[in-house]
């Protein structure tokens, strides 16, 4: 028997072994040992860091713990466990290890970073700027710690911290590639964009290979509106690491905002091959796929996050927000997908005391309206005459601005306010706090289930009346919304009634008042040739059924074309797409011309001098684009359907004296849009008259539109201080 504190030549030769890098070798001979002494620590602790050297995680981890348990004052034993766990994904097990490992050794840098590294991927930001702060403690040198410092005070939001630690690690470290990037991060965090994005491009000169420094390049070009730039460092970043994919998923929002929406979606496409539980790509996908118009692929991608989550409520959303589209799907069951939504995502507590604002029925209202598309966008086109007509003796306007990149429609809205609250940031119960706090009497979702809504907000029921109004075109599917603005001939009486949750609240008027845009420009008559229908529609409100039907009018005037403007039809991908189903239902190529979007205003508007006749999509109308079609001298035929959705189109068109222009089913729409084809003389009467015809309308009488919106609120607010004392 070997006495305690003599030589083991068996274990020596084991270790012989594995210092020679012969793995396999020194773990049978552990093994060996452990046959004989099932309790030699020393052993089981080498086995399995050979364990781990071979990247077996589950040998090294039945290794380790047996000899934590042995010995549990080695540190070192512990801080092997720590990456045993790590290798199975038990970050926190492995935190807690890496914890017990620095408290017998609190001069184990490694311990203190490693621990710090766990808790960082835990998003436990405040314990793991604390833990390198130990590491740093124990060796001032320690690189992993004193990047991972700086890295953490920049996502707890200290910059300037983040600046000052990224300083100081250089000092000691260098000028290392990682800092620099956490650095420029920090700089563009507190303000100095340029600042970062120059230490960036420096960067990436002196460290060419540095995947991550282009990757953050990337995204500073992309804030700074470079977007063909962007575009490259992503390339190049992602050539450099080719298994990462936060690289992609960057690339894919720069290759939206360029319009090439298929590089969109195949980056994506790469970003969830990589990592397959990435929700955040899946729902990017989803939104990229809809402005394509693939919406059943949409669907299934918004299926795909829910399956991840099934409390994902932006994914529910989306996948509501899509349902619109479908021409296969009756009115009632997309309504009951939006109460279903409802009861399943909006339950929350009740409010903690009753709203704090005095049941007066004539006093003054504060109306508060919430949207992240008070910028430039379609919404602000109604809104905004909305704001600048509203009586200040009646209502007082607030502006829940949920906007990450504020632009000058932006700021003539925010002028327009009487008070302005940037939303962008906050979590719902902080801007459901927020609104409380205003003491708003009428709160008004402009947005129902499209990209950035605020639901979440209106279900915590933070003012007394909430109401829905112009950006989505169905119920929201949430009883804490108690009605919602619409008209008689957009939300018929009766069946349009059972098909919200929201007790609708019909103006005797056109549910919505539109603000032409002054750049405009003088209504063209088109040159001779060809004539041109056209929809300036997005591509996902063009469903098989409309196509089928602009393809049934093609062909009975056989000379006309076919525009289809929109953003992304410029994309080589998306434009095979279209003319792939225009062709399947039987259109020449040739006679199908496909344009992408026109920044400025004024040439978007002006396209519309080459257009005959404007096509509405059906199942969901367009509202904007009829509106600027109508302004333009464009006639446009449209078909009345069973939803708010299709009957945006009947309740512009019967404000202006022309329902006959609103067909009732599919082979009368054929028949309108052909016989208005056939008859130049009713078209020339109308490219003269549409544009005086809107300007007296209802349509853009902003005075009479706010009278009645506020007549309606006033109405609501009476109903409640009846009702008496409540939440």
């Amino acid at each position: 028997m070997r006495r305690p504190g003599a030589p083991d030549p068996a274990f020596a030769a084991a270790v012989g072994l594995h210092r020679a890098g012969r793995l396999g070798e020194a773990a049978s001979a552990y093994r060996a040992i452990l046959a004989a002494r099932p309790d030699h620590v020393d052993a089981l602790h080498h086995l399995g860091i050979a364990a781990l050297q071979a990247g077996a995680a589950a040998d090294a981890h039945a290794a380790l713990a047996r000899a934590a348990a042995l010995a549990p004052r080695q540190a070192a034993i512990q801080h092997d466990l720590g990456h045993a766990l790590a290798g199975l994904g038990r970050l926190a097990d492995a935190a807690a290890a890496w914890e017990r490992a620095a408290r017998l050794a609190p001069r184990m840098a490694d311990a203190h970073a490693n621990r710090g590294g766990a808790l960082a991927t835990l998003g436990r930001v405040d314990e793991a700027a604390a833990a390198f702060r130990a590491a740093l403690q124990a060796d001032p040198n320690h690189r992993l710690a004193g990047l991972g410092l700086a890295d953490m005070l920049l996502r707890a939001g200290r910059p300037d911290e983040a600046v000052a630690a990224a300083d100081r690690a250089r000092v000691r470290l260098g000028p290392l590639p990682d800092l620099a990037v956490v650095k420029a991060q920090a700089l563009a965090a507190r303000g100095d964009r340029a600042a970062g994005a120059a230490l960036l491009e420096q960067t990436v000169a002196g460290a060419p290979a540095h995947a991550g420094a282009w990757g953050a390049l990337g995204l500073a070009r992309l804030e700074a509106g470079d977007v063909d730039g962007a575009v490259a460092a992503f390339e190049r970043a992602e050539a450099l690491d080719p298994a990462t994919a936060e690289t992609p998923f960057n690339r894919a929002t720069a290759e939206r905002l360029r319009d090439r929406l298929g590089a969109c979606v195949a980056a994506l496409d790469r970003a969830i091959a990589r990592r397959p539980s990435f929700a955040a790509a899946r729902l990017n996908r989803g939104y990229a796929l809809l402005e394509q118009g693939r919406v059943a692929d949409a669907d299934a991608a918004f299926d795909a996050v829910l399956a991840l989550d099934a409390a994902h409520v932006q994914a529910a959303s989306g996948k509501l927000f899509a349902l619109n589209y479908r021409d296969d799907l009756p009115a009632g069951v997309v309504a009951e997908a939006h109460r279903a939504w409802g009861r399943r995502f909006a339950a929350t507590p009740p409010p903690p005391a009753r709203h704090g604002v005095a049941r007066d029925p004539d006093r003054r209202l504060r109306v508060g309206y919430v949207s992240a598309d008070l910028r430039s966008h379609s919404v602000a086109w109604f809104v905004g005459p909305l704001f600048a007509a509203h009586d200040r003796g009646a209502v007082e306007v607030v502006a829940y601005a949920d906007v990450a990149a504020p632009d000058a429609t932006t700021a003539r809205l925010r002028q327009a306010a009487d008070l302005w609250r940037p939303i962008d940031g906050r979590d719902d119960a902080a801007v459901a706090a927020l609104v409380r706090d205003d003491a708003v009497d009428v709160l008004v979702d402009l947005a129902g289930h499209t990209a950035y809504n605020r639901l979440g907000v209106f279900a915590r029921r933070p003012a007394p009346l909430q109401g829905a109004w112009l950006g989505y075109p169905n119920t929201t599917g949430l009883a804490a919304i108690g009605f919602r603005i619409t008209d008689a001939v957009a939300d018929p009486p009766g069946a349009a009634d059972a098909l919200h949750v929201e007790r609708l609240v019909r103006l005797d008027r056109p549910f919505l008042c539109w603000g032409p845009p002054a750049d405009a420009g003088s209504v063209a008559t088109p040159s001779a040739g060809p004539l041109r229908f056209a929809s300036f529609n997005v591509p996902a409100k063009i469903s098989a059924a409309a196509v089928a039907a602009w393809a049934r009018i093609l062909a009975a005037v056989p000379d006309a074309r076919l525009l289809l403007k929109a953003r992304g039809l410029d994309d080589p991908d998306t434009a095979a797409l279209w003319r792939a189903r225009f062709a399947d239902a039987g259109v020449d190529p040739g006679r199908l011309e496909l344009r992408g979007r026109i920044a400025a205003t004024g040439d978007h508007l002006g396209l519309y001098g080459t257009v005959d006749i404007a096509l509405d999509p059906f199942p969901y109308n367009g509202t904007t684009t009829t509106l600027e079609a109508l302004w333009m001298g464009v006639p446009v035929v449209t078909l009345a359907g069973d939803r708010h959705a299709g009957r945006v189109g009947a309740s512009i068109l019967d404000a202006l004296g022309l329902a006959d222009l609103a067909a009732g089913d599919v082979d009368a729409y054929v028949r309108v849009a052909v016989a208005l084809a056939r008859d130049g003389g009713r078209r020339a009467a109308l490219r003269r008259d549409l544009r005086p015809r809107l300007a007296a309308s209802a349509l853009t009488d902003a005075a009479g539109f706010a009278g009645a919106l506020e007549a309606a609120f006033r109405a609501e607010w009476r109903r409640w201080c009846a009702a008496g004392p409540g939440p």
